[in-house]
């Protein structure tokens, strides 16, 4: 029998009694590294292609370096997953940031 556990309070959680709240995040990082205001406006989008396809065309690929794994990748994109028995749902649910609630005041010293 598998045993579930609440991966914030640690309760255990017997999925005949009660519902398991599975929460997935998918963290990714977004680079936007290409953009469009550096780019020259004479050149033609479509010449760029074809100049690069031709460059992939000369190039020898080998084997081994189809098999290498994309650091970049691997470093930038996590997938996580928790259990929550169901009171740590409902507060996961109302504050999912987990952020103070209350707005902060801040006051002038005069």
């Amino acid at each position: 029998m598998i045993h579930y556990t609440c991966d914030r309070c640690r309760q255990l959680i017997d999925p005949t009694e009660q519902c398991r709240y599975a929460v997935r995040f998918q963290i990714q990082c977004i680079a936007d590294t290409k953009t469009d205001q550096g780019r020259e406006p004479d050149l033609d989008p479509l010449s760029e292609l074809h100049q690069t396809l031709e460059g992939l065309d000369a190039q020898s690929l080998l084997d081994d370096e189809i098999d290498e794994v994309d650091t970049v990748t691997e470093i930038t994109e996590h997938l996580l997953e928790y259990d929550l028995c169901p009171r740590c749902y409902q507060k996961f649910a109302r504050n999912p940031l987990g952020r103070d609630l209350q707005p902060v005041s801040h006051f002038s010293n005069n």
